[in-house]
């Protein structure tokens, strides 16, 4: 023991190096004795990386744990039960996962107390895992790190006199009263909480299905309170939050799903081992008065009907006896499901309920829950007929003769009753409401459609229940029609003339998405609606139909973009007058003004983002797309390659060159609009584009050419060595421009203009036309103004490119590649000290700290592998982040890094193929 306190002597890499090549548990004694198992490191206001709370000793722990658990888990409890380290109590709890269930439950307490105080990121999820493991022999054990986890504390209130009702608990005061929320014991979120709940609760219903009701039970009721005004009712509006209880919808958006879906399994368990048991279950949930308790009785009866139907039919009755409201559902199914189980008594007592429906003031009220406050008596009786017709539905199938054919009459003059359905279908309204349903809008003729949408005008009472039909509501309803049968609203289009505009926009929005899915539409038809629709005077009020008269136009701008592109959809090239003339005016169109887009900026809309919700955005994008649709055209029809597709159509450079503009162009949207086509057109059209590079990309204001670059960089074609020429000098000054502000460590560079940026000049470096030295030395200016995580993006995307590829990667791009690797490697390997071998050195105080660069690491780039020995934390936080996380990437401390694991694996296989 002595020495090998002497080997490590302080020096992390060397404790590592001892702590990893133990595999026995005989140095546990000798290292207690040594003062090695009692101090882990502890988190403090100065920790800033997790790296630094690793601690290898806990690792020697959990891997001996299999061989010696009873004296892991003394140690554990006796020695680590102080310790506030996450990474630590982590370790503890894997070990006891090792162990046999009857030595890891003695570490429950310790486990529970743990996940109460520090719910971080690895115990939870370990903590359940521990609950499983002792569910079947360790029940008490797994019930409290079960509790520990999973508990509901109550909110505290205020005591609130309150009536108590037969069978009821004394009701809870109001909301008001409620002085704390509830909360789960741990800092779980929802889904957290849903998804551990879900993994470790099935195991411990099938051992302990009585506790753990119990359990639930008390949590829900601790739960529900809590944003209930009206709790001493005893509505809890489930039938909103959990409206099937035999299903999981919503369990996992918030906690009281997930404590109902495991209720309801706990629940059928028992009833299933004993169905005697029920009637005690169910007057146990009964005895708390929140409707979710009641739902859950009905459901259980309903389970067990044919084994106990005297608890079916006790439930039954007693709910037509009182206000059954927000148990509809289970009710109906109890009915439909028990009632031919029922002795005769109980079904006559349920059909003479049936029979009675309401009375006058009972069907006048729910008449007046709907907005009617003076109902007529022909509607009071047609609503009695109705509630009769619902109570004997469930059970139509067993009434007697006369019933049947009163219910059979009622079918006649009402219908069926409408299928069980969700209570947010029938009691709620979601969207706005159209006069007229689908059905309706498709059996009609063109021409009398029209008619309808010219003449419609909806009712201006827009406070009552239900909500009045709106232009709103109508419009999606058109947009449905025109959706189900695109070819034929666009071959009649000439009967839509006339037609208010916002109609139109749902006609043109349906056309849109019809050719987006690659349906045919008459192209003709779908251009005439929207010379229609531009044409149009806008006088509509928009608060009634909630759509802007930009947003409609912007509408035909999706439209033609939609229907420029290359499919069995696109627009014939016989329309080529007709598309541009739209396109021309949507040039034009007013939107977006300065205002505008300022409002945007201030919903943090990007310049490229915002081109594709203005009109101008839109029409700029369709005219750089309709250059590439001309070319395709002539393509075709010639079989030559076009290389005037923009200069030689006069009317589309004229409407180009007024957005190039400065002085009529002022949109950032539609600057980065146009730098995003900018490697498209110089594609189709090299010497117009070229020769107005500097108006694509100005060099002032900043603002404008920023938007226009980086969505060049972001959005654009693939980038070419003629384009790169052409562009040279703007690559040189977005080169200067690399932001001082880090990147996100967690950022990807796909979506990141100065990754992309990086991402092009190492491809133009592999291709031959840049240098790490003078006169084209770009990238390495690159690499020393960009950030240490743009540089870790960077280069990944190069080790991407070449492990990608499904070719051999040729020998001098391969060879460049290999240069900038080694280049990277030599920026961080400074000068070495003299006689001692470099893995035996810390990193002092003039090495890598102050410098940026390392001399622990002999093994890059020309061994293969590193020693078995690791790179110190202390260097890793003095290391540029990028290269550190390429050169320890091989360091257990990093063995979480799906992206530092990454990273090594893929510049290992950069430098070695050939």
């Amino acid at each position: 023991m002595d020495a090998a306190l002497e080997f490590i002597d302080g020096d992390m890499v060397k404790e590592r190096y001892f702590f990893d090549h133990l595999t026995t548990p005989d140095w546990i004694g000798p290292l207690l004795e040594a003062g090695q198992l009692q101090h882990p490191p502890e988190p403090g206001a100065t920790t800033t990386d997790i790296g630094e709370l690793w601690w290898p000793a806990s690792r020697y722990l959990e891997r001996v744990a299999t061989i010696a658990p009873g004296q892991v888990a003394e140690v554990i409890t006796t020695h680590l039960a102080h310790t506030r380290n996450p990474l630590v109590r982590a370790d503890a709890v894997s070990a006891a996962l090792k162990m046999p269930a009857p030595i890891a439950g003695r570490l429950a307490n310790l486990v529970s107390r743990w996940v109460r105080e520090d719910a971080s990121w690895r115990l939870p999820n370990l903590a359940s895992e521990l609950v499983t493991h002792l569910a079947e022999t360790e029940t008490n054990a797994a019930l409290t790190t079960f509790t520990a986890i999973f508990g509901i504390e109550a909110p505290a209130h205020e005591p609130v006199a309150a009536k108590a009702s037969e069978n009821k608990q004394p009701a809870a005061g109001p909301i008001s009263n409620l002085t704390s929320e509830p909360r789960a014991v741990a800092a779980l979120g929802a889904s957290e909480y849903a998804h551990l709940f879900e993994r470790c609760a099935p195991g411990l219903i099938e051992w302990a299905p009585t506790r753990v009701s119990n359990l639930l039970i008390e949590w829900l009721s601790n739960l529900i309170p809590w944003g209930h005004h009206n709790a001493g009712t005893g509505w809890d509006s489930s039938e909103f939050w959990r409206s099937h209880l035999d299903r999981d919808e919503g369990s996992s958006s918030e906690p009281r799903g997930t404590l109902v879906t495991g209720l309801r399994s706990a629940l059928l368990k028992l009833v299933n081992q004993d169905p005697a048991s029920t009637d005690q279950l169910v007057q146990s949930l009964n005895a708390h008065r929140w409707t979710i308790f009641n739902r859950l009785a009905l459901d259980l009866a309903r389970a067990v009907a044919e084994e106990r139907p005297d608890v079916a039919g006790s439930l039954l009755l007693e709910a037509t006896r009182i206000d059954n409201a927000g148990s509809d559902r289970e009710f109906t199914l109890l009915a439909r499901d028990s009632f031919r189980f029922l002795n005769e008594d109980d079904k006559s007592a349920y059909l003479d309920w049936a029979r009675s429906g309401l009375d006058e003031d009972e069907a006048r009220e729910l008449l007046a829950v709907w907005g009617r406050d003076a109902p007529t008596a022909a509607e009071i009786e047609r609503r009695r007929q109705r509630e009769i017709r619902d109570r004997l539905a469930p059970v139509s199938e067993w009434l007697p003769e006369d019933l049947k054919n009163q219910y059979a009459e009622l079918v006649d003059i009402l219908g069926e009753r409408p299928p069980i359905r969700t209570p947010v279908e029938t009691r709620s309204w979601v969207g706005e409401q159209s006069p007229k349903e689908l059905e309706e809008l498709r059996d009609m003729s063109i021409a009398d459609l029209a008619e309808y949408l010219k003449t419609y005008e909806p009712p201006h009472d827009r406070g009552r229940w239900p909500p009045a039909p709106t232009v709103g509501g109508l419009r999606g309803v058109v947009e449905q029609t025109v959706r189900g049968n695109p070819g034929r609203y666009s071959r009649g289009a000439l009967g839509f003339l006339g037609t208010p505009w916002p109609y139109l926009a749902s006609v043109v929005t349906a056309l849109r998405n019809a050719v987006e899915a690659e349906e045919q539409v008459d192209w003709s038809g779908a251009l005439t609606i929207s010379e229609e629709l531009l044409n149009q005077s806008y006088t509509t009020d928009e608060a009634v139909s909630r759509l802007s008269p930009a947003e409609a136009r912007r509408y035909v701008a999706q439209l033609i973009n939609q229907g420029l592109r290359a499919g069995k959809s696109s627009i014939p090239t016989k329309l080529a007058d007709r598309t541009f003339a739209l396109v021309e005016t949507l040039l034009e169109d007013p939107d977006p003004t300065v205002d505008g887009e300022e409002q945007l900026v201030r919903y943090e809309y990007a310049p490229f983002t915002m081109s594709l919700n203005t009109v101008r955005g839109e029409a700029t994008h369709a005219a750089c797309r309709y250059a590439g649709w001309r070319a395709r055209g002539i393509r075709q029809e010639t079989n030559e390659p076009v290389r005037d597709a923009v200069s030689g159509l006069p009317e589309l450079t004229a409407a180009l060159d007024r957005r190039l503009d400065p002085a009529i162009e002022t949109s950032r949207g539609v600057q980065a609009a146009l730098g995003s086509w900018f490697g498209a057109l110089f594609a189709i059209d090299r010497d117009w584009a070229g020769a107005r590079a500097n108006l694509f990309f100005p060099a002032s204001p900043i603002e404008s050419t920023a938007a226009a670059f980086n969505a060049h960089l972001t959005f654009g074609a693939r980038i070419s060595k003629l384009v790169f020429d052409a562009l040279r000098e703007q690559y040189r000054a977005a080169v200067a421009r690399v932001p001082e502000t880090p990147v996100a460590e967690d950022s990807f560079g796909r979506d990141n203009p100065v990754v992309r940026l990086g991402e092009h000049l190492t491809v133009m470096f592999w291709q031959g036309e840049l240098d790490l030295e003078p006169p084209d030395e770009l990238l390495s200016r690159y690499f020393a103004n960009a950030q240490p995580a743009t540089r870790r993006d960077v280069l990944e995307f190069v080790g991407r490119s070449v492990t990608r590829s499904s070719d051999a990667v040729p020998a001098d791009p391969l060879s460049r590649i290999q240069a900038l690797w080694e280049w990277r490697v030599r920026s961080l390997r400074p000068r070495r000290r003299q006689n001692s071998e470099p893995w035996q050195r810390g990193c002092p105080p003039s090495g890598c700290l102050a410098t940026g660069a390392c001399s622990n690491l002999p093994w890059l780039p020309s061994s293969p592998r590193p020693p078995s020995t690791n790179h110190s934390r202390r260097s890793w936080n003095g290391l540029p982040r990028l290269e550190a996380r390429i050169l320890v990437a091989r360091s257990r401390y990093f063995n979480g890094s799906s992206r530092a694991n990454m990273s090594i694996g893929i510049f290992t296989r950069v430098a070695t193929r050939s």
